[in-house]
């Protein structure tokens, strides 16, 4: 007789009561929202990088097209942080002395930024020349682009270019 009564209070021990259920899903739903959190950051830095990326090499291939005088051209960099639209940043070439805009300027490749980033420098309604000179193909005056998302700006990435032509980013 003392065994079945052994057997019945061992019964009613098994599984978990509603609080420690509870606790679990707590602390699953708080690791979930961080993981998530951490997730989303991640993908906005790397949109990020690879917005900057792009534009570095765009920047380097720029200036090789002003080492090689391709064309006999000058070739720039024109950065424009429209506030009506995209930002956008486009290459262009032209004689030597043109500067973007110029009647003897001619548009190459306009890349807009992607959905969800901006341009912080230069600053809204503004815009950043990046002249390279011939016959050297180096930068007139150092530039700086910084790149940030428009969710938030604690993402973002900064890209220089000295006029010895070095980019650092």
């Amino acid at each position: 007789m003392d065994t079945n009564y052994k057997l019945q209070d061992t019964r009613y021990k098994l599984g978990f009561t509603i609080v420690e259920l509870l606790i679990v899903i707590g602390i699953t739903v708080i690791m979930a929202g961080i993981g998530g959190a951490t997730y989303m950051g991640l993908r906005e830095r790397e949109r990020i990088d690879q917005m900057s990326n792009r534009i570095v090499s765009d920047m380097r291939a720029t200036m090789a097209r002003a080492q090689a005088q391709e064309g006999g051209n000058q070739w720039g960099m024109h950065f424009d942080n429209v506030v009506s639209s995209s930002p956008f940043y486009a290459i262009w070439y032209g004689a030597t002395g043109s500067t973007y805009g110029s009647g003897s300027t001619t548009w190459g490749t306009v890349t807009f930024v992607a959905t969800g980033l901006k341009f912080t420098a230069p600053e809204a309604g503004s815009s950043t020349d990046l002249i390279f000179v011939k016959p050297y193909g180096l930068p007139s005056a150092a530039a700086t682009i910084t790149i940030a998302s428009t969710a938030t700006l604690a993402s973002s990435r900064t890209i220089s270019i000295d006029t010895n032509g070095n980019i650092t980013y």
